[in-house]
Protein backbone atom coordinates (compact mmCIF):
# COMPACT_ATOMS: atom_id res chain seq x y z
CA UNK A 1 0.00 0.00 0.00
CA UNK A 2 2.96 2.40 0.47
CA UNK A 3 3.73 5.43 2.63
CA UNK A 4 2.85 8.93 3.29
CA UNK A 5 4.16 11.43 1.03
CA UNK A 6 6.80 14.03 2.47
CA UNK A 7 7.55 17.37 1.62
CA UNK A 8 9.58 20.01 2.57
CA UNK A 9 8.25 23.29 1.54
CA UNK A 10 11.19 25.58 -0.23
CA UNK A 11 10.37 28.60 1.91
CA UNK A 12 11.42 26.72 4.56
CA UNK A 13 15.06 27.78 6.36
CA UNK A 14 16.65 24.14 5.59
CA UNK A 15 15.64 24.39 1.83
CA UNK A 16 16.93 27.84 1.83
CA UNK A 17 20.37 27.09 3.11
CA UNK A 18 20.43 24.03 0.83
CA UNK A 19 19.71 26.45 -1.90
CA UNK A 20 22.55 28.67 -0.83
CA UNK A 21 24.54 25.84 -0.29
CA UNK A 22 23.85 24.46 -3.90
CA UNK A 23 24.49 28.56 -5.30
CA UNK A 24 27.70 29.20 -3.97
CA UNK A 25 29.09 25.66 -5.73
CA UNK A 26 27.73 26.67 -9.50
CA UNK A 27 24.63 25.96 -11.37
CA UNK A 28 21.74 24.05 -10.12
CA UNK A 29 18.25 23.20 -10.49
CA UNK A 30 15.86 23.71 -7.57
CA UNK A 31 12.99 20.90 -7.69
CA UNK A 32 9.92 21.41 -5.04
CA UNK A 33 8.98 17.31 -5.15
CA UNK A 34 10.43 14.54 -7.10
CA UNK A 35 9.28 11.17 -7.72
CA UNK A 36 10.89 7.57 -5.95
CA UNK A 37 9.94 5.87 -2.53
CA UNK A 38 12.13 7.44 0.11
CA UNK A 39 10.13 7.39 3.51
CA UNK A 40 10.72 10.88 4.27
CA UNK A 41 7.58 10.96 6.61
CA UNK A 42 9.33 8.76 8.89
CA UNK A 43 12.26 12.01 9.88
CA UNK A 44 9.19 14.00 10.64
CA UNK A 45 6.65 11.76 12.30
CA UNK A 46 10.19 10.07 14.32
CA UNK A 47 12.53 12.86 14.72
CA UNK A 48 9.93 15.87 14.35
CA UNK A 49 11.85 18.04 11.55
CA UNK A 50 11.74 18.72 7.85
CA UNK A 51 14.10 16.91 5.66
CA UNK A 52 15.20 17.71 2.13
CA UNK A 53 17.13 15.39 -0.69
CA UNK A 54 20.38 16.41 -2.93
CA UNK A 55 20.38 14.57 -5.69
CA UNK A 56 23.45 14.04 -7.13
CA UNK A 57 22.12 11.88 -10.43
CA UNK A 58 23.51 12.50 -13.95
CA UNK A 59 20.95 12.39 -16.66
CA UNK A 60 21.91 9.01 -18.07
CA UNK A 61 22.19 7.14 -14.80
CA UNK A 62 19.64 4.17 -15.59
CA UNK A 63 18.61 4.53 -11.82
CA UNK A 64 17.74 0.88 -10.95
CA UNK A 65 19.08 -0.96 -14.04
CA UNK A 66 22.03 -3.12 -13.72
CA UNK A 67 24.07 -0.17 -15.74
CA UNK A 68 22.85 2.32 -13.10
CA UNK A 69 25.91 4.97 -12.17
CA UNK A 70 26.96 7.97 -11.30
CA UNK A 71 29.73 10.35 -12.55
CA UNK A 72 32.56 11.32 -9.79
CA UNK A 73 32.36 14.84 -10.89
CA UNK A 74 28.48 14.50 -9.50
CA UNK A 75 29.89 12.99 -6.26
CA UNK A 76 32.40 15.15 -5.65
CA UNK A 77 30.17 18.34 -5.97
CA UNK A 78 27.74 16.68 -4.06
CA UNK A 79 30.60 16.20 -1.18
CA UNK A 80 31.43 19.90 -1.58
CA UNK A 81 27.51 21.42 -1.29
CA UNK A 82 27.30 18.74 1.73
CA UNK A 83 30.44 19.89 3.36
CA UNK A 84 29.17 24.09 2.73
CA UNK A 85 25.84 23.56 3.98
CA UNK A 86 26.95 21.35 8.03
CA UNK A 87 29.11 24.87 7.96
CA UNK A 88 26.70 27.38 6.99
CA UNK A 89 25.30 29.72 9.29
Amino acid sequence: AGYPAERTSLDHPLAQGLARAMRANGPFVLLPSLGGSLPLYLIRQELGTPSVTLGLWNHDNNQHAEDENVRLGNLWRGIEVIAALLVAD
